[in-house]
C-alpha cells in the first residue's frame, strides 16, 4: 500500500496516518436519466479493523480528485506501521460506510422536472432552467399580446358603433378623430412592443392622455384599465417565470453496491 505525506508548510509538526480511498461511482438513475461515471477521493481516520466499528460522517472528508497530486508527495512506508494485507478488510469497511452515509446529490427543477448532472455546477443548471423559462415566457408574451390587441380592437369597434359623430368624422377627420386614431395606434404599438420584446424590452412607460377620445360607453375608463392591467400582467408573467426557473431542490441519487468500486487505497500522513 502506498504512503503519502502532505507537503509541510512552516514549522515541523507531528504527522499521523489517515486512510485515503480512491472511489469510482457508476451512476445509473432512471428517474433523472443520469448515466455517468464519477470519481471521488476520501480521507478517513484510522479505526480498528478487528471489530464492527465503521466511520461516521464526521470522521471522513471528501477530497478533490487532484488532492494528492497538488498537496502530497510519496514517501517510504514507516516500519512501525504495517497495513499490508489489510486492503480487502479496509475496502469492505469503507464500502459499508459509503452505502450507509454517502449520497451523491444533484439538483432538480420541480416545475420543469429537469435534473442536473452530477458534475454540473448549480449556476450552470440554473442557467438551463432560466432558458426553459425564457422560452415559455416568450410564448406567454405572444398570447398576452394577442389577448390585449383583441380587447383594444373591441373597444375601438364599440366606440365606432356607438358614436355617430365618430363614424361621420371618418370621412372628414377632425382634430379629435385624428387624436383618437393616434392614441389607438400608439396603444397597439405599445402592446406589441412590450409583449414581443418581453424581458429585453427597455421601453419606458409614458403617460397617455385620453381627454380627446369621445366619452362614449366609458371608453376612456376602459382604455385606462386596459393599459393598467397590461403592465400588471407583464410583471406577473415575469415573476411567475422567474419562480419557475428557481424552483430547484436537492435530489439525492441512490447508490447500490455494484455501483461503487474502490480502485485505490493509500496511507496519507497529515497533522
Amino acid at each position: 500500500m502506498k504512503h503519502y505525506c502532505v507537503k509541510r508548510r512552516g514549522p515541523k509538526v507531528k504527522m499521523r496516518p489517515w486512510l485515503f480511498f480512491d472511489v469510482k461511482f457508476d451512476i445509473r438513475d432512471v428517474r433523472s436519466s443520469t448515466s455517468e461515471t464519477r470519481e471521488g477521493n476520501f480521507q478517513a481516520e484510522m479505526i480498528p479493523l478487528d471489530d464492527d466499528l465503521i466511520w461516521t460522517p464526521d470522521m471522513v472528508t471528501e477530497r478533490p480528485g487532484d488532492f494528492l497530486e497538488r498537496n502530497a508527495e510519496p514517501i517510504v512506508a514507516p516500519e512501525d506501521l504495517n497495513v499490508d494485507g489489510m486492503g480487502d478488510r479496509l475496502q469492505d469497511k469503507f464500502l459499508e460506510y459509503l452505502l450507509r452515509y454517502h449520497r451523491i446529490v444533484i439538483y432538480r427543477n420541480t416545475f420543469y422536472d429537469l435534473y442536473a448532472s452530477p458534475a454540473e455546477p448549480f449556476e450552470d443548471f440554473l442557467t438551463r432552467c432560466r432558458d426553459c423559462a425564457s422560452q415559455d415566457l416568450a410564448q406567454d408574451f405572444r398570447a398576452l399580446s394577442d389577448r390585449y390587441l383583441r380587447r383594444l380592437l373591441q373597444i375601438e369597434d364599440s366606440l365606432e358603433r356607438a358614436s355617430e359623430e365618430f363614424r361621420t368624422s371618418l370621412e372628414k377627420p377632425t382634430e379629435e378623430t385624428l387624436e383618437t386614431n393616434r392614441i389607438f395606434l400608439e396603444l397597439r404599438e405599445e402592446i406589441s412592443t412590450l409583449c414581443l420584446e418581453g424581458e429585453s424590452s427597455q421601453r419606458k412607460i409614458h403617460p397617455l392622455s385620453f381627454e380627446m377620445i369621445p366619452e362614449t360607453g366609458g371608453t376612456r375608463e376602459k382604455l385606462q384599465a386596459l393599459r393598467k392591467e397590461l403592465h400588471f400582467d407583464l410583471l406577473r408573467l415575469r415573476q411567475d417565470h422567474s419562480q419557475r426557473a428557481e424552483s430547484i431542490e436537492p435530489f439525492p441519487l441512490t447508490l447500490t453496491l455494484n455501483q461503487i468500486d474502490i480502485v485505490g487505497t493509500a496511507i496519507l500522513w497529515q497533522s
